[in-house]
């Protein structure tokens, strides 16, 4: 009872978190390159191409595509696998991932990272383009027209997403330049505003004390200091001396 239990318990775990159901399967070491061909299946001079291609994308548009080309992958979901390698090899603004199993219905593709969820992609959307993507791809003729057919597509799409988010940055950062020019603008209006109303207030001010000083030595009343007479030579107020003099008489001389 305890195993029935156990067991259900693992397959609910694989169907909610995606586990592959075997554990043969690991994933490659990543590669120095964008492609990852551990058998081989591409010709020297296919891989060199597919590796010049890749790079001059990442670098030249900033798309990153991881080309992967796997000999078997034991019962494992080519979903999961994808998305394993999205998720570990990737750059994490945005990667996609092509998948491809020699003989194996092929090929499988995958994209992700923070511009999706900054454009507002639906996953929906995502999982039917990528659906019709895989579709188109296995029309081809030869797996390695599928392969290249699966990769432009993929390019295609991704040059576009990341167009269309560059473009949102364009026009948010021209948003904000326009809105701190106009701020900064009536910033240093509001300043030279309160310049001029401080300078006059300052002016208005001054010119108030002024009149107000000029009005009150004008009115205030002027007297002068109380002064006390003094005495000058035994008299109170005239001054003058005691002396007295004595003229001789003409008949005394006589």
């Amino acid at each position: 009872m305890m195993r029935w239990i156990f067991a259900v318990i693992l397959m609910l775990s694989a169907l909610l978190y995606g586990e592959p159901e075997s554990s043969v399967f690991s994933l490659p070491d990543k590669p120095a390159s964008l492609v990852c061909d551990p058998a081989q299946w591409l010709t020297t001079h296919e891989s060199r191409e597919w590796e010049s291609k890749l790079e001059t994308w990442k670098n030249d548009v900033g798309v990153e595509i991881h080309l992967v080309i796997l000999p078997n992958l034991h019962g494992t979901p080519p979903e999961y696998v994808v998305r394993e390698v999205a998720r570990r090899w990737g750059d994490a603004e945005l990667c996609g991932v092509v998948l491809l199993v020699p003989d194996g219905g092929g090929p499988w593709l995958w994209w992700q990272g923070e511009v999706i969820e900054k454009v507002q992609l639906d996953p929906r959307a995502q999982r039917e383009m990528i659906l019709r993507m895989e579709k188109k791809s296995r029309s081809e003729l030869t797996e390695r027209e599928r392969l290249g057919s699966a990769v432009q597509q993929l390019s295609d799409t991704l040059r576009l997403i990341n167009a269309q988010w560059q473009r949102v940055n364009h026009l948010r950062d021209k948003w904000n330049d326009n809105i701190f020019e106009k701020w900064s603008q009536e910033r240093l209006q509001r300043r030279a505003r309160w310049v001029t109303v401080g300078t006059a207030a300052i002016f208005l001010s001054l010119l108030l004390v002024w009149w107000y000083r000029r009005q009150w030595i004008h009115r205030r009343k002027h007297f002068f200091p109380r002064v006390t007479a003094q005495r000058r030579f035994g008299a109170p107020y005239a001054g003058g001396s005691g002396a007295v003099v004595s003229l001789p008489s003409s008949r005394s001389s006589s």
